[in-house]
């Protein structure tokens, strides 16, 4: 730096106050040789124009991978057949009167929807807010990528930039066992299910230790969870088994126990009309997100025992 710049000191931080709405976007190590050479066909068959999805999916997962966690890209009959049918199920008449996707549509649809293209995608930084509340690209993100898109689509095409339906995942156990009773809530269920842990009572490892243990391979799993992935319980389940000195494990509700994990999974926005007490894999659609539920209270849910 020259000598005519002006730098602060050490001194002078405890003067600022940042005031950001917005936290800035995760940085990203730069491309390896190995990384481009992998990318170089992609950009080739894509001539940088947008016209498959697989087109999209690259660009934008490319350009934007500093504020995108990944990116699925659904056609209009798509969209009408699994995202608006979705809706449907959980008994929205009509899916574009969700706020979320009426927000979409507004800020990004033209009269007639015949040919849109949706991109789906979470923030690469934090798609949930302290683990309970979903996040989304917030409306400048999104603009990027739209413009960023006009440049390059298909004439006839118009992108839809739009927010994924979160998953909410936590132990998950009524007092029915695997399914709900007529008085369960997602909220009751939540409070009171915890993970039972036998471990074998000759080994030497303190209970802190066991739970930390569990605590990140849940964790770990989760933060790598993607937009339409499946969430293998089983394997997450083994997972935990494979920690030293665990024999076995139990999601317990009062006097209801199931054997191994199980979790309860539900949307957010809709906890009483799309919730599920899931032990097996749970397929999440292409348009749809897992998280776990207040992962910080993980280690509080576990008891332990030794036999």
């Amino acid at each position: 730096y020259t000598t005519d710049q002006a730098l602060i000191t050490p001194s002078q931080l405890s003067d600022l106050t940042l005031n950001n709405n917005t936290a800035s976007s995760p940085t990203k190590k730069a491309e390896t040789v190995d990384d481009i050479r992998l990318s170089a066909p992609k950009v080739f068959a894509s001539q940088n124009r947008l016209v498959t999805k697989d087109d999209y999916i690259y660009q934008i997962n490319r350009n934007f991978n500093n504020i995108t966690r990944n990116v699925k890209v659904l056609s209009n009959d798509d969209y009408t057949s699994k995202v608006l049918s979705y809706y449907n199920d959980i008994g929205l008449a009509n899916g574009n009167d969700d706020a979320r996707i009426l927000f979409s549509q507004v800020q990004f649809s033209a009269s007639t929807s015949f040919n849109n293209v949706y991109v789906f995608t979470v923030p690469n930084g934090a798609p949930t807010l302290n683990g309970l509340t979903p996040n989304y690209l917030n409306a400048a993100q999104k603009q990027r990528i739209s413009d960023f898109c006009d440049n390059k689509k298909d004439i006839t095409q118009n992108v839809v930039i739009a927010d994924p339906i979160f998953k909410a995942f936590a132990f998950g156990a009524s007092s029915l066992g695997s399914s709900f009773g007529v008085d369960d809530t997602v909220d009751d269920i939540v409070n009171n299910t915890k993970l039972r842990v036998t471990i074998d009572k000759n080994q030497s490892l303190n209970d802190g230790a066991i739970k930390t243990a569990i605590y990140n391979t849940i964790n770990d799993y989760f933060n790598n969870v993607q937009l339409g992935q499946i969430i293998d319980i089983a394997s997450l389940t083994n997972n935990i088994l494979n920690i030293q000195g665990i024999t076995a494990l139990h999601t317990i509700n009062g006097d209801s126990e199931i054997a191994n994990l199980s979790f309860v999974v539900w949307n957010p926005d809709y906890k009483y009309e799309d919730r599920v007490i899931q032990s097996l894999n749970y397929q999440l659609e292409d348009f749809q997100f897992g998280y776990f539920y207040s992962p910080q209270d993980i280690t509080n849910k576990i008891d332990i025992r030794r036999l």
